[in-house]
């Protein structure tokens, strides 16, 4: 089982949310950076075997879908795969990014900390702590920000506040 060491979370005097209160400053940022960007800089590869900056973008969708929606909630009938051709503006991804992001929050609003230690069972028989989920779903978007911005950086987009320093 991964995540299965017992958190010392007794020690902490916050609900979920506030526990994972970076994730809003990530959303932020990568929704703000997605409003920036001009329009072609979506299907911008910044090499031949590398996702586009779209494909990225509803990459990280789908795997909060997965992770949130089918692994802790249960959904397994829930979609997880966002195409280009479903998906193909600024406008439809950040309406898909706000729109599978909304269970994750009304998730963490209604947790309470012991509910951290919830394990979870995906498909294939493994299983997970509900804090490694998040954590895991967390992590990944910060990872493919990062590979965002690093990509944009390459095409030559300068260092708005937004991108970070």
């Amino acid at each position: 089982m991964i995540g299965k060491e017992k958190l010392p979370l007794e020690e902490y005097d916050m609900n979920v949310r506030q526990f994972f209160s970076h994730w809003d400053e990530v959303r932020d940022g990568l929704e703000k950076m997605l409003i920036s960007l001009e329009t072609n800089d979506l299907d911008v590869r910044p090499s031949n075997d590398a996702m586009t900056i779209g494909d990225i973008l509803r990459h990280i969708a789908g795997a909060e879908v997965h992770w949130i929606q089918k692994v802790i909630m249960a959904n397994w009938e829930t979609n997880a795969r966002f195409s280009r051709e479903d998906y193909p503006s600024k406008k439809e991804i950040l309406k898909l990014l706000k729109l599978t992001h909304l269970p994750t929050i009304k998730l963490l609003d209604s947790m309470s900390i012991d509910d951290l230690e919830r394990v979870h069972t995906n498909q294939g028989g493994e299983r997970f702590t509900v804090f490694w989920v998040l954590w895991h779903t967390l992590e990944h978007e910060i990872h493919h920000k990062g590979q965002i911005f690093r990509d944009l950086r390459i095409l030559g987009h300068p260092a708005r506040d937004t991108y970070g320093p």
